[in-house]
């Protein structure tokens, strides 16, 4: 068991509805270091901090990475489930998301540990899916829908929306995980909050983005 210590403060995010109420937050030596959201563009936001050293105000998420770095050599989030079934269900899945690395390439494989705080887990996983916003958004997806009794079978929303446009391109966007490209960041940071996921790369919404990897 890993003994995490909460997030220190509160901020009354702006978020939409979505059938799967999981709160996902970066993780830096055993202590959260972001408000627990239900909303994982907040964590591609926070990359976006690091990597143009500015500083996030975004939907009443305030981030900056200056003051609370999350840690780099790996990804390292907790996430708080609704309820002990979704909990579980997350834990008897596991192997749903290491098919899904060894698919990228990827040789560290994620762990689950639990922690102190009621359907609370601590996650670890290569730093390679944290590279981007999409690649960090395709990972939380597959973490999200790991809470379904069978996340290969998902009518949730938003997640069934999504499966319908990442399951065409899967194995191509997989393959993709590890590959180096030259990112542009957004200068706004409403426009790279809302479009920069990998569903926004899929629907060639930033058409920029895509254009990379082909």
């Amino acid at each position: 068991m890993v003994t995490i210590k909460k997030f220190d403060g509160y901020q009354d995010l702006a978020e939409i509805f979505q059938d799967l109420d999981l709160k996902f937050s970066f993780v830096k030596n055993n202590k959260q270091v972001t408000m627990p959201a239900k909303c994982r563009d907040f964590l591609g936001d926070c990359l976006w901090s690091r990597a143009t050293k500015k500083k996030v105000s975004v939907y009443s998420f305030e981030y900056d990475y200056k003051e609370t770095p999350y840690e780099v050599k790996e990804v390292q989030l907790t996430i708080k489930f609704p309820d002990s079934n979704k909990r579980i269900n997350f834990i008897n899945n596991l192997a749903f998301i290491h098919e899904k690395e060894k698919q990228a390439g990827i040789k560290k494989l994620t762990k689950i540990e639990e922690t102190q705080e009621k359907d609370t887990l601590f996650i670890t996983a290569s730093k390679l899916w944290q590279t981007l916003p999409w690649t960090l958004a395709l990972y939380t997806y597959y973490l999200k829908v790991m809470s379904l009794k069978d996340p290969n079978h998902v009518t949730v929303k938003p997640e069934a929306g999504y499966k319908k446009w990442i399951d065409p391109m899967e194995s191509t966007i997989l393959s993709w995980v590890k590959k180096k490209i030259a990112y542009s960041w957004h200068d706004d940071i409403y426009a790279q909050h809302n479009y920069s996921g990998v569903i926004s790369m899929l629907k060639k919404v930033n058409n920029n983005l895509i254009k990379l990897y082909q």
